[in-house]
């Protein structure tokens, strides 16, 4: 019975010692496989599907947009390993320099950088790196990309004759980009990487007109305030007005316009502070702050009380924050490709799954 017991013993040891080295395997496949070079001599290829779901007697209908301008700037390059780096001049924005590209790993994320970039493109005047324009089936192909990450940017439409404005939302791509089936990098066996997205569009019938503000925040101790600042605003790109912000009009500024276009802000920034922007719906927000201005201390955090109702399923909710978003899925689960994993967790554990078969072997045959 005791050596029955051995035996049984010895061929459970064998089999877990041939599934962890399965593993181990398996992993260095798929490893290998989502490492797969990217080829830097290639060009990339970039086809937009510009549609709005138009709805019709209580059905939606996918309409093509023809007639769609489309501005392509590279923000990072990517070398052959996956690995991206900031492209200049955008590395210069204090709000981008600050971040990794290769940490982003949520839409919040690009959603943050999004305005910061656009402004800068705007009031600087940056020439975009390729243009296209969509087809009559709403198709913009725009071919001789250099690989990298790129935002896009398709213009508001309007259509005078059915008094009708469309608009696109700006996003990120990257190229080339990965299969979320097989974890690699998608080629197409040809002369370039092709990739694929359907923009985010909204239509409005009979654009109204509507309110937007301006307000300014100060956070200094007022001695070297400015008497005024002057901010410009940009409608779709292209400077609508500048206007002059004090304690005459309470740091504030309000006009209206028709509903469906994009609007920014900038500031001519007073030496000695740095500027934040931010935005909730039509309501711009600037924040100045003095580079004199003490940091504020922290207040002792009380002690937390458990909750009655403890939430379970705290990731859920995150998750659903990151993926359910206005943001093209086109940068995979995590908005850009990660560049390895670490594997020395399962070498160690096979390592000692071997060394524990190793000592039950010896054990069996000193017993025997």
């Amino acid at each position: 019975m005791e050596k029955k017991f051995k035996a049984i013993k010895r061929i459970i040891g064998i089999i877990m010692t041939i599934l962890i080295m399965s593993s181990i395997f398996a992993c260095l496949g798929s490893t290998s496989q989502a490492r797969n070079r990217i080829d830097t001599s290639k060009k990339g290829t970039l086809r937009l599907s510009y549609k709005c779901d138009i709805t019709e007697d209580n059905v939606s209908n996918p309409m093509p947009i023809s007639g769609v301008n489309v501005h392509l700037y590279r923000i990072a390059s990517v070398n052959e390993a996956g690995a991206f780096a900031w492209e200049s001049p955008y590395a210069d924005i204090a709000e981008v320099s600050a971040i990794s590209v290769n940490k982003i790993s949520s839409a919040d994320e690009w959603n943050i950088l999004l305005g910061p970039i656009k402004t800068y493109i705007y009031t600087n005047s940056i020439s975009a790196d390729a243009n296209g324009i969509s087809d009559s089936d709403g198709t913009a192909v725009i071919s001789g990309l250099d690989l990298g990450v790129y935002l896009v940017v398709g213009d508001t439409l309007e259509d005078k004759s059915q008094n009708c404005t469309y608009t696109f939302t700006p996003f990120f791509t990257t190229i080339p980009t990965i299969d979320p089936e097989t974890d690699t990098w998608v080629y197409d066996n040809g002369d370039e990487y092709i990739v694929d997205v359907s923009a985010k569009c909204e239509y409005y019938l009979n654009p109204k007109e509507v309110q937007y503000n301006i307000y300014k925040n100060w956070v200094d101790n007022g001695s070297e305030r400015p008497e005024s600042i002057e901010v410009g605003i940009y409608l779709d790109g292209d400077l609508y007005q500048t206007v002059t912000l004090s304690a005459s009009n309470n740091w504030h500024y309000f006009w209206t316009y028709k509903e469906g276009h994009s609007f920014t802000i900038s500031e001519t920034v007073p030496a000695g502070y740095t500027v934040s922007y931010s935005q909730n719906g039509n309501v711009f927000t600037m924040t100045n702050t003095g580079n004199d201005t003490p940091p504020t201390t922290p207040s002792e955090p009380e002690n937390p009380k458990t909750p009655d109702n403890p939430v379970e399923e705290v990731l859920g909710a995150v998750r659903l924050a990151i993926t359910e978003d206005d943001t093209p899925d086109v940068l995979g689960a995590t908005r850009l490709p990660q560049t390895g994993q670490i594997w020395w967790p399962v070498f160690a554990l096979a390592l000692i799954g071997i060394g524990f078969f190793t000592v039950g072997f010896i054990s069996d045959k000193k017993s025997a």
